[in-house]
């Protein structure tokens, strides 16, 4: 038996999960006996089949009913500045878990984070970044976002969004052998 002072990480009913239910989590807490330490993947893009996507944005009904979880760490995006974006949207989520706020929550966590510009050009393209991604974008739409983008020198989260326009965030299989 694991000594009840030891925290068990738990990634959910799938190693990337949309979102926690009291159910599921009551049930793994009684497994467990104790309750479950998040490991949440959902905005991750390490992977093969990720990285050409950016989660700016927890995922469907993301929701974490907080008081069922012993915490709750968040593997990030491979782009350090545009995870605090997603970062700023889970802590809203688990304070307040109010879908009616989402649309607004993330443009207050894009223009508190990266500018009133930044913002309103990520609302415009943010679907293109998380649902269509580098490998179904076509050329001329990379072209103009990677000039949109690049244009704002200033800017780290537009910078990091031109890096991954110019694919510089690829897949790497020698990471995960060496």
């Amino acid at each position: 038996m694991i000594d009840p002072e030891i925290d068990i990480f738990w990634t959910g009913e799938k190693i990337i999960s949309n979102g926690y239910s009291i159910e599921h989590l009551s049930e793994v807490a009684t497994l467990l006996r104790r309750k479950p330490f998040i490991w949440d993947n959902s905005i991750s893009n390490d992977s093969k089949t990720r990285t050409d996507r950016l989660y700016l944005d927890p995922a469907g009904d993301w929701r974490l009913p907080a008081h069922l979880a012993a915490g709750l760490a968040i593997n990030p995006m491979n782009q350090a500045h545009l995870t605090r974006i997603a970062l700023c949207r889970f802590q809203q989520l688990v304070v307040k878990c109010a879908a009616a706020d989402r649309a607004a929550s993330i443009m207050d966590c894009c223009r508190d984070l990266g500018g009133p510009a930044f913002a309103l050009q990520l609302r415009e393209d943010s679907a293109l970044l998380r649902e269509t991604g580098l490998s179904r974008m076509d050329e001329d739409t990379r072209l103009r976002l990677l000039a949109r983008y690049d244009s704002a020198h200033s800017n780290p989260y537009a910078q990091e969004i031109a890096a991954w326009l110019r694919n510089e965030y690829v897949f790497d299989p020698q990471c995960l052998t060496t």
